[in-house]
């Protein structure tokens, strides 16, 4: 699970704590740590059993969660989705 990742992905669009070039930055810098066959393998979960549901941390609002998905599935490595939004 790259929770690092996502995380910083969240903190920008769901919970805008991040503005865009500090998302890159740290984007960018966990990309960095890892060879490009390991994260184009990478598994990136906005949610699971483990986490709050991204529709929940969205306050309900779909369109918000589906641009947070869709960025996602731009990303290098492997987009999952628990059990729907």
């Amino acid at each position: 699970m790259n929770y690092p990742y996502t995380g910083a992905i969240i903190d920008h669009f769901i919970k805008a704590q991040l503005t865009a070039p500090k998302l890159l930055a740290k984007l960018t810098s966990h990309l960095m740590k890892y060879r490009d066959s390991a994260n184009q393998t990478m598994f990136n979960a906005l949610d699971s059993h483990d986490t709050a549901r991204l529709l929940t941390l969205a306050k309900e609002d779909k369109t918000l969660a589906l641009q947070t998905l869709a960025f996602t599935f731009l990303q290098p490595g492997v987009p999952s989705i628990y059990y729907g939004i």
